[in-house]
């Protein structure tokens, strides 16, 4: 092996002075690069360690591809450590706080989660969008049934109702006693009672008959002659004498140039006349 000497003269090179004999591949040299051809264009040159024997290699290796850009404007590229993908950017502002900005619900107007079925919170919601009962006043879910007010605690709670089973009736504890809720409209006939609809109805529709005699009432009850009891043909009229007793007034008469005069007698009109007040009769 040759070397230039301090005047540039060339010389024989003095191994373990001016080289290391022998060289190591790795060591005293890089390892030749691999091929390049068309099937490497776009690879980049990675290093492979071999563990079992303990060497390193080079080879070209592809660059993953980039996920795809649509839709996803504005955003920047992120990886996990295995995958690459696009994400959004980092909140630099909002509500005039800056930097990196960690959002309450005060920020966004909203109700803290810590206020969910909490004390002076809001009530939540279970999976059949109802408010479960144990969110729920005592009253609305505390509900307690006896065969009868008397079997009804002595002394009663505020926040529950009771149910008399004998007529379901529904009670609340008023602080002295048992009052019930709603009170139950009872039927009957009396001050306090309500009458029943059907007869209502009945007796209704009867009062609006105006012809006939629905009451089926007779003369004798109502002090009148019965129909049966007149008859025949009047061949009479009466009149009031002059103490007021029905008596029998002149024949009807068949000459139609006279008429009755103050006497209840017929004759020829001659003047003016006053009737007197007649009656049929037989």
């Amino acid at each position: 092996m040759l070397k230039t000497n301090a005047d540039g003269e060339i010389v024989a090179a003095t191994s373990g002075t001016d080289y290391q004999a022998p060289l190591v591949a790795g060591t005293d040299y890089q390892t030749p690069l691999p091929a390049q051809s068309n099937s490497t264009n776009g690879k980049f040159l990675q290093t492979i360690y071999d563990s079992n024997t303990e060497t390193s290699s080079l080879s070209w290796e592809t660059v993953d591809a980039l996920p795809s850009q649509t839709n996803n404007s504005g955003k920047f590229l992120t990886t996990n450590g295995t995958t690459a993908s696009w994400a959004n950017a980092p909140v630099t502002s909002v509500n005039g706080e800056t930097g990196n900005v960690v959002l309450d619900a005060t920020d966004v107007g909203a109700i803290a989660a810590t206020l969910k079925g909490a004390a002076n919170g809001v009530a939540e919601l279970d999976a059949n969008g109802k408010v479960p009962s144990t969110q729920l006043p005592s009253y609305v879910d505390d509900l307690e049934e006896y065969a009868g007010t008397s079997n009804f605690p002595a002394t009663g709670e505020t926040d529950k109702i009771y149910v008399d089973t004998t007529d379901n009736k529904i009670y609340r504890w008023s602080g002295s006693t048992y009052v019930e809720i709603s009170a139950s409209l009872a039927l009957g006939e009396t001050s306090t009672t309500a009458y029943r609809g059907d007869r209502g109805k009945t007796a209704y529709d009867h009062s609006q008959i105006t012809s006939g005699n629905p009451h089926n009432v007779t003369a004798a009850e109502v002090g009148a002659v019965p129909t049966s009891a007149i008859s025949g043909t009047a061949t009479h009229l009466a009149k009031f004498n002059g103490t007021n007793t029905l008596v029998d007034g002149p024949a009807i008469g068949t000459d139609a140039t006279k008429f009755l005069n103050n006497k209840g007698e017929w004759a020829v009109p001659e003047g003016t006349y006053t009737l007197p007040t007649l009656y049929w009769a037989d």
